[in-house]
This record gives structure tokens, C-alpha cells and sequence, in this order.
């Protein structure tokens, strides 16, 4: 039966992939990383809203939707009559580096992951596998935090439920799909191959980023769809308005991920409207269209499932924080001395932009959504009910490594991009 699942996920990337093309050209990598982002949201939204039927109903439906799809656009509309093939040999050279790299992340895979794995992710997907899963949210047990959203347990248990085991193997094998989508994404979406690639083995060869990579944790997946959003919209911006829909049910597919991600979607939305949407009205249309499922979803769970998360139950008591600017000094010398210590590529990088480029701005609706997202981090800090210390130490790592990927793709395109541009939307 675990095979069948596997089929449902592969042969769905595939119908997506093929629908895609009947809008606009593609490159083929492009395609399939945006069709397999796609699937990882799509499957695990119908595993939540079919808890109470067998597992393979609403995938099997939902199959059958994008053949009959696929064979209307077929029928009706004209394929583009290129598709851009994928450079083989760079990912050749991609995957042998990740295949050599192994060697070295291998002593960061467990079985069992890490803490918040054991505390929160897994056993929330065991109770998702189960008969009973309206347990995760009895407030009697409310210290496994059920207002965490579930992409992540959702995608697990749909596995398990059809091995009738909770084998350590299946959120082990999910990571590995989540660290080669990063890394792939990366590879595709920067133009510049050689820093990509370059980019590409800094990453699979630091024990940091490699660590909270296997760690289990939800953090990584968020990592891959801030990316996958940011990079959606700058390949989909200048094709098809339609196609802004993908990036619409990304950029909302996040906030199904983690309770930061709800808060990538509302800076996203804000950022991209004034800077490029309020221009592009019918983008802007469709871009809303794709946000509509997730959204809708995130608001049922967060209304009728989910418990208040520790921050919103105790907002009144913690507002006064806003104004303690020796908080804000601690948190944001912290954030530094972290970046510092364990990401220091992000200062080199930021250094050879200025000294490349200087002050002019390029990308700027992909850095304002990464500057926003950053500030709404540091104020989720500065009005946190729990002690300050203890709260940086046990995050800061995992916010950052959360951001990594994308402000790799945003700083390594402004350096790859014509001198002679100066502003990028």
C-alpha cells in the first residue's frame, strides 16, 4: 500500500507538471519542483479534511480531477510549443555533490530526530494515524502544543496509516524529499550556475545547517516554501496572469506549515501588492484565487480545532515588552552573534553585495518580504511570555535557518543580474 501512496504523489507531480505547460513555456526543472511543492501541500490538506474516510479516497479524487483537467486543456487549449529542457549536466554535478556530501550529514541523521520531534511534530502525527486524532486537541494535553499547524504531521501520517506503522523511516525519507527540494530549488532558480552549485556545497558540507536540516523539525519545510514562494513569483510574473495562482496557493500553503508562516503570508501579501500587484490587477485576481484553500483551511483549524498559542494568551500581559528597548537590544545583539558564529556567509554576502552593487536595490519586493518577515521575528521575541534567554537560544538557530535559503536566492541573483539594472520589482 505504501507504494500506491508513492504513486499517488509522483503521478500527481506529473499531471501538474504537464498542466503547467499548457499555460506558458517552462524549463522543465522549474516545473517539476513547483509541481512537487504543489503536491506536498495538496496531500496533506486532503489527509486533514479526510481524517474520518480510508486514507486513499479524496488523493484518488482528486487524481482523477487532474486527469480530466489535463485532458480538457489538451482538448481545448494549444500547448506552448517549447519547454526548455533541464541542464543535465549540472545536475548531474548537483546531485554527485549531495551524494559526496553524504558522507559527512549522515552523523546528523537519527531515527528519531530531535527534541521538538519527539515533543511535538511526530507525536502529532501518530495522533493524526490514529483512530482517535480528535486527542490532539483535548486541552487536557494542550503541552503538545495542538495549535501548530500540520503540513508536515499530515504528510507522515497519510504515510503511516497506510503501513498500519509508525516506522521512524517515513519522517526520515520526508527530510530527505525536503533538503534535495531545497537544494534543488536553489540550483534551478539562481541564474547564475556557478555561484548556485557553489552555493549548493556550502550547504550540504556545514554541520549547522545540515543538522537542523535531519533534525525533523518543521522548520526545514518552511524553509523550502518561503523559498519555492519567493522564487514562484519572480519565474511566474512575467508569464500568464493565471499562473499567479501557483504562487497564491504557496505563499498560503505556508501558513499550514507553522505558525510563522502565517505571518509570511500576510508580509508576502502586503510587500508584493504595493510593490508589483496594485500595477497588476489581474495577477493580484488570481494570486488570491490560489490563496483561497489554504487560507480558508488555516482559519477552520485555527477557529475550531487549535488551542491559543502561548504568545495570543497572554498578549495583554506582554504589550508593555514593545517598549523595552534594552529587550530589543538583547535580541537583536543575539540574532547577530548568531548569524556571526554559525551562518557567517550571510555577513560575507551582504559585505560583497555592498562592495559589488552599493546601495541600490535590487529585488526589492523579495528583500521587503524577507526584511518584514525578519521584523516580525524579532517582535514575536520582544513581546514573548517566556524568559528572553532562554527563548533565543532554544530558536534563533532554527529562525535563521529558516530564512537561509531564501536570502541565498535573493542575494545571489541581485549578484548575478546586469550591473547596468539598478531596480527590480
Amino acid at each position: 500500500m505504501i507504494w500506491l501512496y508513492i504513486t499517488f504523489y509522483l503521478l500527481s507531480v506529473f499531471l501538474i507538471d504537464q498542466s503547467l505547460k499548457y499555460f506558458d513555456d517552462f524549463d522543465n526543472d522549474k516545473s517539476i519542483i513547483l509541481s512537487a511543492a504543489l503536491t506536498i501541500s495538496i496531500f496533506s490538506i486532503l489527509y486533514f479534511i479526510g481524517l474520518n474516510v480510508p486514507v486513499l479516497i479524496l488523493p484518488t479524487i482528486f487524481l482523477i480531477f487532474l486527469i480530466a483537467f489535463l485532458y480538457y486543456l489538451k482538448t481545448n487549449h494549444p500547448r506552448t510549443q517549447h519547454s526548455s529542457s533541464m541542464d543535465f549536466k549540472a545536475f548531474t554535478f548537483f546531485n554527485l555533490i549531495l551524494i559526496v556530501g553524504f558522507w559527512s550529514y549522515k552523523k546528523a541523521i537519527s531515527l528519531d530526530g530531535r527534541w521538538d520531534a519527539w515533543a511535538f511534530w511526530n507525536p502529532h502525527a501518530k495522533f493524526l494515524a490514529s483512530d482517535n486524532w480528535q486527542e490532539l486537541f483535548n486541552p487536557i494535553i494542550d503541552h503538545v502544543h495542538s495549535d501548530y499547524p500540520l503540513m508536515l504531521p499530515a504528510t507522515i501520517a497519510g504515510f503511516w496509516k497506510l503501513l498500519h506503522t509508525n516506522t521512524n523511516f517515513v519522517p526520515v525519507i520526508v527530510t530527505f524529499v525536503v533538503f534535495h527540494l531545497i537544494m534543488w530549488t536553489l540550483l534551478a532558480f539562481i541564474k547564475n550556475r556557478m555561484l548556485a552549485i557553489s552555493i549548493v556545497a556550502y550547504l550540504v558540507f556545514n554541520p549547522v545547517f545540515y543538522n537542523e536540516i535531519f533534525s525533523q523539525y518543521a522548520d526545514s519545510l518552511l524553509a523550502l516554501f518561503y523559498l519555492i514562494s519567493v522564487a514562484s513569483f519572480y519565474y511566474l510574473k512575467d508569464k500568464k496572469d493565471k499562473l499567479m495562482f501557483v504562487t497564491g496557493f504557496l505563499v498560503f500553503s505556508n501558513m499550514w506549515i507553522k505558525n510563522e508562516g502565517i505571518a509570511f503570508a500576510i508580509v508576502f501579501s502586503v510587500v508584493a501588492y504595493f510593490s508589483y500587484f496594485i500595477k497588476h490587477r489581474k495577477k493580484l485576481q488570481h494570486f488570491i484565487y490560489g490563496g483561497f484553500i489554504p487560507l480558508v483551511l488555516i482559519i477552520i483549524f485555527k477557529t475550531i480545532f487549535a488551542t491559543h498559542n502561548d504568545i495570543a494568551g497572554n498578549l495583554g500581559n506582554t504589550i508593555t515588552q514593545v517598549f523595552d528597548f534594552q529587550r530589543l537590544q538583547t535580541i537583536i545583539t543575539f540574532l547577530f552573534n548568531t548569524i556571526y558564529d554559525f551562518f557567517p556567509v550571510i555577513i560575507v554576502l551582504i559585505l560583497l553585495y555592498l562592495y559589488k552593487i552599493g546601495l541600490k536595490l535590487r529585488y526589492k519586493t523579495g528583500f521587503g518580504i524577507l526584511s518584514g518577515i525578519f521584523i516580525a521575528y524579532i517582535f514575536v521575541y520582544i513581546v514573548s511570555p517566556n524568559d528572553l534567554n532562554w527563548h533565543l537560544a532554544t530558536s534563533a538557530i532554527r529562525l535563521i535557518h529558516q530564512l537561509l535559503p531564501l536570502f541565498l536566492f535573493l542575494i545571489l541573483n541581485a549578484l548575478s543580474t546586469d550591473k547596468k539594472q539598478a531596480i527590480y520589482p
